[in-house]
């Protein structure tokens, strides 16, 4: 949420500043090995001095529910020292043959300040005015979303994050984590977070030129294992 290296779509829109021209990225997340449970994501970023562009989408779900998310991302780095950056969010739900689609546009808010010149801490909302998906015979709420976290730069070789996470009809989300540059093609991360359970994940970034592989695997106590995996090509 405050690492500038790898921007995410869908996540704190200012940390869209790699030094990169140009981001292909696709990404794939299964939760709890149930095919319906599975979300696929594809995105793409242009950057230059001016401002930076990104444009994403996502789609979650399955033949008789699903969910779709097209966004524009617009970022700008002031000098080194903060960042900010917007994106507006197509949203759509499919909920079968009689209601067919809804949809409604949501905006995400993220800056980025660099504190220190090894600590750098990020904020980003989602749905800040807590917009609801609305038509006939639906009422339905949309998570909104608020998050703050800090990424520390502690050495050449590693760096350690904390994020929290409020979601307004949720209870407080706390993760925390390291990445350690094992070798110069690889990296590998180690973390916990808590919200209701304890659930820990581990994860590996493979460089490859131009190519990052991704992989990371959360381990829910009760429902079991998030699986997550994602391509991504800097040119």
């Amino acid at each position: 949420m405050a690492l500038k290296e790898h921007w995410t779509a869908f996540a704190n829109p200012a940390t869209l500043v790699q030094s990169s021209v140009l981001q292909i990225a696709c990404q794939y997340d299964n939760r709890y090995i149930i095919s319906q449970l599975s979300t696929e994501q594809i995105q793409a970023a242009w950057c230059n001095r001016f401002v930076n562009v990104g444009v994403s989408y996502m789609h979650f779900g399955y033949k008789h529910y699903g969910e779709h998310m097209a966004g524009i991302t617009f970022a700008h780095d002031f000098g080194g020292r903060f960042t900010l950056g917007l994106q507006g969010t197509f949203y759509a739900a499919y909920m079968g043959e009689e209601l067919r689609f809804k949809s409604t546009f949501l905006p995400q808010i993220g800056m980025t300040v660099n504190a220190t010149p090894r600590i750098t801490i990020g904020v980003h909302v989602f749905n800040p005015f807590q917009q609801r998906l609305r038509g006939d015979m639906v009422d339905k709420p949309l998570p909104s979303v608020y998050q703050v976290g800090m990424h520390w730069h502690i050495g050449q070789d590693f760096h350690w994050l904390m994020q929290l996470e409020q979601e307004v009809h949720s209870q407080l989300r706390v993760a925390t984590g390291g990445e350690w540059q094992a070798v110069k093609q690889l990296r590998v991360r180690l973390g916990a977070a808590w919200h209701d359970y304890f659930i820990g994940f581990v994860g590996a970034r493979l460089t490859l030129a131009t190519l990052d592989v991704d992989t990371n695997v959360e381990v829910h106590p009760i429902l079991g294992l998030c699986v997550q995996a994602r391509l991504s090509w800097h040119l």
